[in-house]
C-alpha cells in the first residue's frame, strides 16, 4: 500500500506547490503590513476566526491561515495540530476527512518552519501525527494476527507455502509478452553515455508499460467474469480497477529499479481483483477451490505464484494471501493473449483496518513531494529555463506526403499535438485528420471528417483531437462530425507499427431539438493525460454518459465550449454564447453550478476557452475588438470581468505553468498581458516586434509560448519574462503544443505555400 508517485510527475507537482508557496507567503506578507499599520485589532479577530474554523472543521481562507500564523506561529500550530489529531484518529470520520484533505492538508503552511524549530517544517508535525495513528492500526492488525494463531484451522493457512513458477510477463514459455524485436533492442545497443541508458530507462517506464495496459485492456473485464464464477460461491468477490500508469510507472523505478531489462516484465498485478472472507476456513477453503481451478484441465487459468503474508510472524500490519496466475484469453479476437493477473485473498477483519490505514498513508506518502517544495532550487530551475536550446525534427510540410488532405482549404492546420508515449504526432484540418508516425516519419493513418460544419470554415470543429489514456490505453479523440466525438484505440501491430480501432463504448452524440442541426462547437480536454477519461463503461448502452443540452433558446441552443477539470470528474460548458455551466461527469445531464456571463463571447477558431490545471478558474477570450476577458471563478460560482488598459482584443488566454495564480491573454497588436488573478491586476505586458496578431499560447514547465500571425515561435522564461528563443516559419502558429514534460514543441497553422504545415522542436 502507498507506493511513490513517478519521478517525472512528482517533479511536476513540486514545482507548481513551489510556485504556490512564494505567492501565498508574498500576499499574506503583503496584507499583514497593512493590517499592523492602519487595524491591528483585526490579528486577533483573525487567529480567533482561524481557531473557530479549525475546531468545527469549517471552511477556511488559506490567506487568513498564513495572516495569522505569521502574527502568532506557536498558538496556530497547536490550533492546526490538534484539528489534525481529531481528524486523523480511528475510526476516522468521512465528512471531516473530506474538509482536512480540501481545505487543510493542500496549505502551504505545512511548508512552514515550525515556531519553536530552525530546521523542523510543519509536514513534519503532519507526518508525525499519521505515524502515530497508523502504528496504533498497525497494533490492530498484529493484535488479530496473534488471535488468529490461535485458530484451530491456523496449521492450514500455514501450509501454504510460497511458490513461484513464473515471475515475468516477458517468460517466453508460459506467457509471451514484451517480446518484440523493437522493444529488446533498446537494450542490446551498447550504452556510450547517460544518453542511450535514458532511452533505455524511458522505453522501459513508457513504451513497455503501454503495450502491458493494452495487454491488461483487452483481458480486464474477461478476468473477472471468470474468477468471479469460480470464487463468488467461496467468498465476497470484488473487481479492481487497473493498475494506473502512475503507479506502474513508480514501481517499476522503485520496486524493480535492479530487475533485467524490461523491467516492467515485473509488474504482474496490472489486472488484479480480490476475494473477502469472514472465517479462516473459508479463506482456506476459497484458497484451494482457486489452487484446483488452476491446476484442472479446462487451460483457462494456470499457476505463476503464491505469496502467503500469514507465513512470517515478525512482517506485522497488513496481511493477505495473494495468487498470481497466467490468464489465458477466450476471445477469438485475441486467442492467443496471455498475462499474468492477481488474486487477493484476505480476511474481512484486515479488510476493515486496511480501509482505516488507507487515507493515512495517502499523507504519509507525501513525505518526498513536502521534502523537495521546502528544498531551494529555484535558481537552478531558472538557470534550466533559461539555457533550453530547441531543435526542428520533423517539418511535415518538407518531409511528408499528405495523400489524404485535399480540401481546398488544405494550407491551414488547425491543431498538432505529440503524444510522446508513443511518438505519434495528430494533425487536424477541417476535413480531416491525420496522424504521423515520428520515428519512420511517415503518414499512418488518416480519417475524413464531415465536410461541411453549418458552412462555416472552422467556427466549430477544430481544435479537438487529443491524445488520452484510458484505463491504461492509449487513444485518440476526435469531432468527427459536427454532433459527435468518436474515440479510437491506439493499438501496437505486430511488426511495431500502430492502428487505430473505433471504440463505439466511448463514443458522444450530442443532441437537440435543433434535429440534425445539433452542433459541438468546441471541444478540449486537460493536460493531465495520466489520470484522463472522456466517458466511462458503456456510454452509449446505458445513455448514462450522453449530454443532451437544451435551453429557452430551442433549436438555436448551442455548445460553444468544452473543457474538464484534471480529475475528470466534472465537464464545463460555455453555453449559447453567454452561459457558464459545470456538470458531473457520473451525472452529465445534471447541472451542478449555472453562471450567466455578462454578455456574448465571441465565437472564433481559436482556444479562447481554457481551464486551470486544478479547475478553480476557467478563462474565456473575450474576442474581436474586446479589450477584456472573464475568469470564472467556479469553487465560488462568481467572475470576474478583467479589463484591459493595453489590449484592444482578447484572444487565446492561458494558464501558466496551468497553475491558478496568473493568466496570459493576447490581441491583434502583438501585445501579451499577463494577469494577477487574485489581485485581479496586470503585472506584465509586452509587444512583439512584428506588433502582428498572437494565435495561439501554450505554458508548462516555467515556459511561455506564443505564435501568431508574424510566422514567429516564442518561448519566455516566465520567472524573468526574457524571450529566450525565437523561431520564424513559413506558417501562421494557429496551434501551439508544449508535451507536458516540456520535451517537444509542436507549431501548426495556415501555409500558403503548404512547407511548415506542421513541425516539431525537441526541446534540449
Amino acid at each position: 500500500m502507498g507506493t511513490i508517485e513517478s519521478t517525472e510527475k512528482l517533479g511536476q507537482r513540486v514545482v507548481i506547490a513551489k510556485g504556490k508557496l512564494e505567492k501565498d507567503v508574498e500576499n499574506a506578507t503583503h496584507r499583514l503590513k497593512w493590517l499592523q499599520q492602519h487595524s491591528p485589532q483585526t490579528l486577533a479577530t483573525m487567529i480567533k476566526s482561524v481557531s473557530d474554523s479549525f475546531e468545527t472543521c469549517s471552511p477556511f481562507l488559506e490567506s487568513t491561515l498564513l495572516i495569522a500564523w505569521m502574527v502568532d506561529a506557536q498558538q496556530v500550530k497547536e490550533i492546526v495540530l490538534n484539528a489534525c489529531r481529531k481528524v486523523l484518529r480511528a475510526p476516522i470520520d468521512e465528512a471531516e476527512y473530506r474538509w482536512f484533505t480540501q481545505y487543510v492538508f493542500m496549505s502551504s503552511v505545512w511548508m512552514m518552519k515550525v515556531a519553536d524549530s530552525d530546521d523542523k517544517f510543519m509536514y513534519e508535525e503532519l507526518l508525525a501525527i499519521g505515524n502515530a495513528v497508523s502504528q496504533d492500526i498497525v497494533s490492530n492488525m498484529d493484535a488479530i494476527y496473534e488471535h488468529l494463531q490461535t485458530h484451530k484451522q491456523w496449521h492450514k493457512v500455514t501450509a501454504i507455502h510460497n511458490e513461484t513458477l513464473v515471475s515475468r510477463q516477458d517468460d517466453a514459455d508460459k506467457v509471451g509478452l514484451l517480446q518484440e524485436s523493437g522493444l529488446k533492442s533498446v537494450n542490446e545497443v551498447k550504452a556510450d553515455g547517460d544518453g542511450d541508458q535514458d532511452m533505455a530507462s524511458f522505453i522501459d517506464t513508457s513504451m513497455a508499460i503501454n503495450m502491458l495496459t493494452s495487454t491488461a485492456s483487452r483481458i480486464n473485464d474477461e478476468f473477472q467474469r471468470h474468477i468471479r464464477l469460480v470464487m463468488s460461491s467461496h467468498g465476497t468477490f470484488k473487481a479492481a480497477p487497473m493498475k494506473k500508469v502512475e503507479r506502474s510507472i513508480s514501481k517499476v523505478e522503485n520496486d524493480y529499479k535492479d530487475e533485467q531489462f524490461p523491467r516492467a516484465a515485473k509488474l504482474l498485478d496490472l489486472v488484479r481483483c480480490s476475494v473477502t472472507f469472514n472465517t479462516v476456513e473459508q479463506l482456506c477453503s476459497g484458497y484451494v477451490a482457486l489452487i484446483n481451478h488452476a491446476k484442472s484441465k479446462h487451460g483457462i487459468i494456470e499457476l505463476a505464484r503464491v505469496k502467503n503474508g500469514f507465513l512470517d510472524p515478525n512482517d506485522g500490519g497488513y496481511r493477505d494471501i495473494k495468487v498470481n496466475v497466467i490468464y489465458k484469453s477466450q476471445n477469438p479476437e485475441h486467442p492467443d493473449v496471455k498475462m499474468v493477473c492477481e488474486v487477493q485473498l484476505l480476511l474481512i477483519n484486515y479488510l476493515e483496518e486496511k480501509k482505516k490505514i488507507h487515507k493515512l498513508y495517502s499523507i504519509l506518502r507525501e513525505q518526498a513531494f513536502f521534502k523537495m517544495v521546502v528544498s531551494d532550487n529555484t535558481q537552478q530551475k531558472q538557470k534550466e529555463v533559461k539555457d533550453l536550446r530547441l531543435t526542428e525534427v520533423l517539418n511535415v510540410g518538407k518531409e511528408v506526403s499528405l495523400p489524404g488532405y485535399k480540401h481546398e482549404h488544405n494550407e491551414r492546420i488547425y491543431k498538432c499535438s505529440l503524444d510522446t508515449d508513443t511518438g505519434l504526432l495528430g494533425m487536424e484540418g477541417h476535413d480531416w485528420f491525420g496522424v504521423v508516425d515520428m520515428k519512420t516519419k511517415k503518414p499512418i493513418w488518416n480519417l475524413d471528417r464531415e465536410t461541411n460544419f453549418g458552412g462555416q470554415i472552422g467556427s466549430f470543429g477544430q481544435q479537438t483531437h487529443q491524445w488520452v489514456t484510458i484505463n491504461g490505453q492509449k487513444y485518440v479523440s476526435l469531432q468527427t462530425a459536427r454532433n459527435k466525438i468518436q474515440m479510437f484505440k491506439v493499438v501496437q501491430s505486430k511488426d511495431n507499427g500502430y492502428q487505430f480501432v473505433e471504440d463505439n463504448k466511448y463514443e458522444l452524440v450530442y443532441s437537440s431539438n435543433k434535429g440534425a442541426d445539433a452542433t459541438i462547437n468546441f471541444c478540449d480536454f486537460d493536460h493531465d493525460f495520466q489520470h484522463i477519461f472522456l466517458v466511462t463503461d458503456s456510454f452509449v448502452e446505458d445513455k448514462k454518459y450522453e449530454l443532451v443540452y437544451s435551453s429557452n433558446k430551442g433549436a438555436d441552443a448551442t455548445i460553444n465550449f468544452c473543457d474538464f477539470d484534471h480529475d475528470f470528474q466534472h465537464i464545463f460548458l460555455v453555453t449559447d454564447f453567454c452561459v457558464l455551466e459545470k456538470r458531473a461527469v457520473q451525472d452529465i445531464n445534471a447541472v451542478i453550478l449555472r453562471i450567466d456571463l455578462q454578455e456574448r463571447v465571441s465565437d472564433s477558431t481559436l482556444r479562447n476557452f481554457r481551464l486551470s490545471a486544478d479547475g478553480k478558474y476557467c478563462a474565456i477570450g473575450g474576442g474581436e475588438d474586446k479589450p477584456y476577458f472573464y475568469v470564472i471563478d467556479i469553487a465560488n460560482e462568481e467572475h470576474m470581468k478583467l479589463d484591459s488598459s493595453v489590449l484592444t482584443s482578447t484572444y487565446v488566454p492561458c494558464f501558466i505553468n496551468g497553475e491558478n495564480q496568473f493568466v496570459a491573454v493576447a490581441d491583434k497588436r502583438g501585445f501579451v498581458e499577463v494577469w494577477d488573478i487574485e489581485k485581479r491586476k496586470a503585472v506584465k505586458s509586452f509587444q512583439v516586434e512584428s506588433k502582428e496578431m498572437i494565435f495561439s499560447s501554450a505554458s508548462a514547465q516555467g515556459v511561455l509560448a506564443i505564435a501568431g500571425q508574424d510566422k514567429t515561435v516564442r518561448l519566455y522564461d516566465v520567472s524573468t519574462w526574457t524571450c529566450f528563443y525565437t523561431q520564424k516559419f513559413n506558417c501562421h502558429g494557429g496551434s501551439l503544443h508544449l508535451t507536458d514534460d516540456l520535451r517537444y514543441v509542436t507549431v501548426a497553422g495556415y501555409d500558403e505555400n503548404k512547407t511548415d504545415r506542421c513541425v516539431v522542436l525537441k526541446v534540449q
